[in-house]
């Protein structure tokens, strides 16, 4: 069902006028559901440009009016609307210049069009924001700002964007000049974590200018992340009036008093490298783009005869100078040994992998030092290798060593996540097809605790691919023992692994494998099933906290809440549960062919726990002896 594009307008051009410093318009927007259609609806407001600071700060988002169709909506998005927050895109909560506004589902009753005396404006909800210019430096003579409005269905995909522009119009004005630089020495190189960078500013008042003492304002936009330091300054000449740095900010911000004529000031900014920040650059050379904005203003009104006074209420300003300068950094080299290799360091349980082809090739088998490979038991580009590396790591390269009697792996794609969920950076890397040991560099770093090698494609086929691997990189930071990780396990609450811990279902007719936890992390118990062999596990519903078993008879797989005051039964491998009496659970029970759920123990050396076909023990999920999961890569992060 598509979502009508939306219209944008504005009701008239609008003109800034010369005596007034900001000028207030009414944007509108116009948004159309089809008849009988219920749309998932998102919006987003955006001004621009937005280069240092705003153009238009946005304020007093409103509906306007709603079409007979819509009024069951309306009460609805007037309540959405009290709760609209206005955003900054430059961190400025004092001029916001986004807004976002999730609607929800809206939904057209088609009335009108069963009383067949409708009009277009019914299936119209229509929105005004307030926007007011602001006295950036671009907001000049001629300019052109504007908003942006941006239209997203349920699928969170823009259907539809338009924008509306105003024109903003300032007398001429004649002004003084004044001799202003900012450079960078030498230019500088930076090729070691602590080499300093040295900005000059260099600034004069000519003669010629033939105006009053001036004064100046110098406001440079540091790169965000730190990765340069501002330590100190000197200056020769005319001593800023202050030099200071707001704390959570990027800016630094220099002020001078008046200057007079003759005057000159040459200021030295330095700065140092960030060790650890750098790190992020990765294996390249980088260039650091530094903005910065030079004001002038008169601490008077022009009184100089044929001068006329730029507008700014009661304070006169020359045209502002903004400009850009740049650092270029040689990142240090970022391809360390991690020590992936070493058991005791990084042990056996922080490999886990989609599948494996049976238990002599297990994860942990990936080592490049392994004698023999991890081999998955399905071919395509699902399946993965994953390794947990406790710590915040960047990696920057991937080494591969071919394996005996398998196929080599030809195509990677290497994923990347902080918290084990969200996989969202990833590269695609090609391995050569020769035998040994092979090493190559991410086209960009990697950086993350968590990773996944999907296995993409390989050279030949007809048997079984294998993979040996290792990375390269260096670590962000060391906060945790990975030697002891599988070593500190949350143990449940209580020892009934029904009510608390892991515990093991199966339903042995469709060969569908489930498992619940119990975990710090989670909050409480969280169920799983997979109903392809191990391959992909499918969260159940929220109100499925504890698997009671299997009944062969009904085939029915039981299951209740954590209060065990709900109980629900299950004949298509968890995808659709029903409630049901107690007492029809409890009469399963009794019966010689109930499959009870099995706890599972957390102590590596408790013994494994079989039902039907699966298994499970204190490090992952088997099936057929073969293991297809481990408890931390199937569903969730981490149960610590």
């Amino acid at each position: 069902m598509l979502l009508k594009l939306p219209q944008l307008y504005v009701q008239s051009l609008i003109q800034m006028k010369p005596e007034l410093k900001k000028m207030q318009q009414l944007f509108c927007s116009q948004i159309s559901i089809p008849q009988r259609a219920s749309i998932p609806v998102k919006i987003k407001l955006s001004a621009f440009p937005s280069e240092t600071r705003p153009s238009l700060t946005l304020s007093n988002l409103t509906l306007t009016s709603v079409g007979r169709n819509m009024l069951c909506a309306g009460a609805l998005i007037r309540e959405v609307l009290t709760t609209v927050s206005y955003n900054s895109s430059l961190g400025d909560p004092a001029e916001p210049d986004t807004v976002e506004v999730d609607f929800g589902v809206l939904t057209n009753t088609g009335f009108t069009k069963l009383t067949n005396n409708d009009v277009p404006e019914d299936n119209y909800l229509n929105f005004s924001i307030d926007a007011t210019l602001t006295d950036a430096p671009w907001n000049d003579n001629d300019a052109y700002v504007g908003v942006l409005l941006q239209v997203t269905s349920g699928a969170y995909k823009t259907v539809r964007q338009g924008s509306a522009t105003m024109q903003v119009l300032h007398d001429a004005t004649d002004l003084p000049v004044m001799n202003l630089s900012l450079t960078v020495e030498y230019p500088a190189k930076v090729y070691t974590r602590m080499d300093e960078v040295r900005l000059i500013f260099s600034i004069g008042h000519l003669q010629e200018s033939m105006a009053e003492p001036f004064e100046v304002e110098l406001l440079m936009y540091l790169p965000y992340g730190n990765y340069l330091n501002f330590t100190r300054y000197d200056a020769v000449g005319i001593q800023p009036g202050q030099v200071y740095f707001p704390p959570d900010t990027t800016r630094l911000i220099t002020k001078f008093g008046p200057i007079r004529f003759f005057d000159t000031s040459v200021v030295s900014y330095y700065f140092k490298v960030n060790p650890d920040n750098n790190r992020h650059f990765g294996l390249r050379t980088y260039d650091l783009t530094i903005p910065y904005v030079i004001t002038t203003k008169l601490a008077q009104r022009f009184n100089v005869e044929g001068y006329e006074r730029f507008p700014d209420n009661d304070v006169g300003r020359l045209p502002p100078v903004i400009n850009h300068i740049r650092v270029t950094i040689d990142s240090p080299m970022c391809a360390d040994d991690i020590l992936l290799s070493n058991s005791t360091i990084f042990p056996d349980c922080l490999f886990s992998a989609s599948s494996v082809l049976n238990s002599s090739f297990p994860p942990y088998f990936a080592r490049v030092t392994s004698m023999t490979p991890w081999v998955p038991r399905y071919s395509g580009n699902r399946e993965y290798l994953g390794v947990d590396l406790v710590n915040l790591y960047v990696i920057t390269k991937i080494l591969s060593k071919s394996p005996v009697d398998f196929l080599r792996v030809k195509e990677l794609n290497i994923a990347a996540s902080t918290d084990g969920s969200d996989w969202e950076d990833y590269v695609s890397v090609t391995l050569p097809n020769v035998t040994g040991l092979t090493e190559v560099v991410f086209n960009k770093t990697l950086t993350g605790r968590y990773f996944r090698i999907y296995i993409v494609s390989s050279y030949g086929s007809g048997k079984p691919v294998g993979l040996r691997f290792d990375f390269r990189g260096c670590a962000l930071s060391i906060v945790k023992d990975s030697s002891s990780a599988c070593v500190n396990v949350t143990l449940p609450v209580t020892p009934d692994a029904d009510t608390n811990g892991r515990h093991l279902a199966v339903d042995t007719t469709l060969n569908v494998g489930a498992f619940c936890e119990n975990s710090i992390k989670l909050n409480g118990n969280k169920c799983y099933i997979s109903r392809n062999a191990g391959i992909v596990w499918d969260a159940l519903p929220y109100y499925i906290e504890i698997l009671h078993g299997y009944n062969p008879i009904n085939q029915k797989l039981y299951a209740s809440n954590y209060q065990r005051n709900s109980y629900y039964f299950s004949t298509d491998g968890g995808i659709h549960w029903t409630p049901v009496l107690e007492g029809e659970k409890n009469a399963s029970e009794i019966s010689a062919l109930w499959k009870a759920s099995k706890a599972v123990p957390y102590k590596p050396d408790a013994m494994q726990q079989s039902l039907g076909n699966w298994a499970a023990d204190s490090t992952g999920i088997l099936l057929g002896g073969g293991r297809v999961a481990s408890w931390g890569s199937c569903c969730y992060h981490t149960l610590q």
